[in-house]
């Protein structure tokens, strides 16, 4: 019910008076009496200004408020026009704040005010937002006097916890919002969430000739539920073919994570402002390819940062910790985003497509398994932490050979050159060992190329080939019988032979 409607029909009268220091008299609970305004006299207080009859106020005298005798008024009007001098804004707050128990829409945070928005998402969970607000329109809606109402909060804070949420710790304001579902209250099997059940199978168990993933993913799962602090990889799932359920999975991860969920583009890692995915705690990149290096070692850098500066439009920078956990979908196979060999902070899975007929209701059949889901996730057994790594699924258990294909085409154009060249070196000359150093390699293959710098094969060597050159000596480039030369040369073995290459 609207405030207004709220108050005609169930406040008392005396409500319209409260803390005002106009002098009056309540004649009866229905009957108000004040003082004229113009010609004073205390036997005024015993003769009705205002009789309120059947929700509705008839005024029976002149009064100061410019209300005409004989008119009739609500006692919403009345209310402002005593309490809060005719600003409707203000007395529709105090409605909602002390009459009806609503909570403050308000809030302040050192110096920074913001507005508390509720909203419904597209499945009718509840959803909150924050939303940087200027004091000088809180006082123009609300009335001067309300900004002194709002409550007040040191600082901001991030505090996940899907069953035992705190919106407030120590005075700090938790931006982590309050999971929106219940779980179970029964023992579930997998025939109590048989949708959920395919899908997870789905994404999970096929794909890869590697192994069946479908027990990590449950852990996943479980950890992104019951743990959200908890470090996890950043799990990639790839397709080159559309209808594959990466998008329905994305949506489904929306449906039970709500205001904690966020998905955007990539190129948002590098812009200025940071708000709308720094205080998230799952961060999806639909259709992701990242193709800057900065936006690349940004995404790494935050998959392991444990702090992270958060900034906000028209809002002082703040640092609040990071909890976020990345999932990347793309339709890019092998390239939507260069990883180094050394990399283990990467879970990759390709998806098929589905097959048979298309279910047009698996989203609100996933949505309506969620709390059945929850239940089946707290009765899997604990997460062991216990993995000698920060990272609760370590390479061991993530690595496979889609991987290793993306780690493989990340390398650059010149270790791909390279590559060829060394090997058609060794097919057309039987020799067991190559001895050559930067400038030999540039004077014999790339010596018309002024893009590739003898610094550039240095370091392509050094860090993609991973050799190490080795100390001053006289030794023969290239083919037996030409004259040596001193240097610091990289030795290649014969890759037939050896199989470095």
């Amino acid at each position: 019910m609207h405030p207004i409607d709220w108050y005609n029909l169930n406040a008392p009268l005396n409500t319209v008076t409260k803390g005002v220091k106009v002098i009056h008299n309540y004649i009866t609970d229905d009957e108000l009496a004040l003082m004229h305004p113009h010609e004073p006299n205390p036997n005024d207080l015993n003769h009705t200004t205002y009789k309120h009859k059947n929700g509705v106020i008839k005024v029976l005298k002149d009064n100061a408020y410019k209300h005409p005798v004989n008119s009739i008024i609500s006692k919403f009007t009345l209310l402002c026009a005593m309490r809060f001098k005719n600003n409707y804004n203000e007395g529709i707050n105090y409605i909602r704040l002390e009459l009806m128990g609503e909570t403050n829409p308000y809030i302040r945070v050192r110096c920074d005010y913001f507005k508390v928005i509720n909203k419904q998402d597209r499945y009718g969970s509840n959803q909150t937002e924050l939303i940087a607000w200027d004091k000088s329109e809180i006082n123009q809606d609300c009335g001067k006097g309300f900004v002194n109402t709002i409550p007040q909060f040191d600082e901001f804070i991030i505090e996940p916890n899907n069953k035992d949420y705190k919106p407030v710790i120590d005075n700090c304001y938790n931006q982590y919002s309050k999971f929106s579902h219940t779980p179970h209250p029964e023992p579930v099997t997998e025939t109590d969430i048989p949708v959920t059940w395919d899908f997870i199978n789905h994404i999970f168990s096929t794909g890869t000739p590697d192994k069946s993933d479908v027990d990590i993913g449950l852990i996943y799962l479980k950890c992104l539920y019951e743990h959200p602090k908890q470090m996890l990889p950043i799990l990639c799932l790839i397709s080159k073919e559309r209808s594959t359920g990466k998008t329905t999975f994305n949506n489904w991860l929306g449906m039970i994570f709500g205001n904690n969920y966020v998905s955007i583009s990539p190129e948002a890692l590098t812009k200025q402002f940071n708000y709308n995915y720094a205080t998230k705690n799952i961060i999806t990149f639909e259709e992701a390819f990242v193709e800057k290096q900065a936006g690349i070692e940004k995404l790494k850098s935050l998959s392991t940062a444990k702090m992270i500066d958060v900034s906000q439009k028209f809002v002082s920078e703040y640092s609040i910790p990071f909890y976020g956990k990345f999932i990347l979908f793309s339709n890019k196979v092998l390239d939507f985003m260069r990883i180094d060999d050394d990399e283990i902070r990467f879970w990759v899975r390709p998806i098929p497509s589905i097959k048979g007929k298309r279910n047009v209701m698996i989203e609100e059949q996933l949505y309506a398994e969620i709390p059945k889901f929850l239940k089946y996730l707290e009765q899997l057994p604990p997460i062991n932490f216990d993995t000698g790594s920060r990272m609760l699924l370590t390479d061991d258990r993530i690595a496979n050979s889609h991987l290793q294909a993306i780690k493989d085409e990340s390398r650059s154009t010149l270790y791909k050159e390279l590559e060829m060249l060394i090997l058609e070196f060794f097919s057309n000359n039987p020799q067991e060992l190559l001895y050559a150093t930067p400038v030999d390699i540039k004077e014999r293959w790339f010596g018309h190329d002024s893009k590739i710098s003898r610094a550039y094969i240095s370091k392509v060597l050094k860090h993609e080939f991973g050799f190490t050159p080795m100390s001053m000596q006289r030794y023969t480039p290239f083919e037996a019988g030409i004259s040596t030369k001193t240097g610091c040369p990289f030795v290649f073995e014969n890759p037939i032979k050896s199989n470095i290459l």
